[in-house]
């Protein structure tokens, strides 16, 4: 199994490597697509962790804003009950006091009158 090779003199020279250089050029492209089918791969995997990576990064950071949005609106019922609440105390307390007030006026100047 050998090869002529046309040289540049126009000369046809038997090289006798026919074989060989047809198994080193089979070697070279499986070595190619071997290096490139790695390569692809490490690039998918690569894109796929990023992905995983974003994704998560994005669902902590919308639960975390979810959770502070929760924890403020609960502060705020809170803090408005505890004023609404402060409010009808504060309200209730002053109308006792005042009808008691009124009503200690009332008798005493009810039993001052009846003295008089």
């Amino acid at each position: 199994m050998s090869r002529s090779v046309l040289t540049g003199c126009g000369r046809n020279i038997n090289t006798g490597v026919g074989v060989k250089v047809i198994e080193v050029r089979l070697v070279v492209v499986i070595i190619v697509v071997l290096v490139v089918a790695v390569v692809v791969i490490v690039e998918v995997v690569v894109v796929v962790v990023v992905v995983v990576v974003v994704v998560v990064v994005v669902v902590v950071v919308v639960v975390a804003v979810v959770v502070v949005v929760v924890v403020v609106i609960v502060v705020v019922v809170v803090v408005v009950v505890v004023v609404v609440v402060v409010v009808v105390v504060v309200v209730v307390v002053v109308v006792v006091v005042v009808v008691v007030v009124v009503v200690v006026v009332v008798v005493v100047v009810m039993y001052c009158s009846i003295e008089i």
